[in-house]
């Protein structure tokens, strides 16, 4: 599902809805995407990736992966446009066929595994996670 980047940090209704969702499907993966993408110019977006499950009383989601592809990338819809094989180490690590194969990038790379518990214990269950530095700053 793709979303803007407001839907992973808002709070009120937002934060509820992140709650929800992590504890009624196994929310697993988060691609961030360059600004601009799918929406105007400045705004963020993201692609989200879950899996309904029944109903439970512990909540599905253990850990969610997260595929930082905005942190020093630029494109834009008219002059870069984002390309199907730019996403081509993105599907390598995703793993598609046994996540349980997933293996976590260095601190300056752009896939990075999160708990649930870390994630739940962050001020509203902010889901607007970065970690690699902007080289233009």
């Amino acid at each position: 599902m793709v979303v803007p980047d407001t839907v992973l940090f808002e709070g009120g209704a937002g934060e509820t809805v992140r709650k929800t969702l992590m504890e009624r499907t196994d929310l697993h993966t988060i691609l961030r995407l360059p600004t601009g993408i799918f929406y105007a110019q400045g705004v963020k977006a993201n692609v989200i990736f879950f899996d309904a499950k029944p109903a439970s009383k512990t909540a599905w989601t253990k850990i969610i992966w997260i595929y930082d592809y905005r942190t020093n990338v630029h494109m834009t819809l008219k002059i870069k446009r984002l390309l199907k094989n730019h996403f081509d180490e993105f599907i390598e690590l995703y793993k598609a066929n046994d996540r349980s194969q997933r293996v976590e990038s260095t601190d300056n790379e752009p896939w990075k595994a999160f708990s649930y518990d870390d994630v739940i214990a962050r001020d509203k269950t902010n889901l607007d996670i970065f970690w690699l530095k902007d080289a233009s700053l």
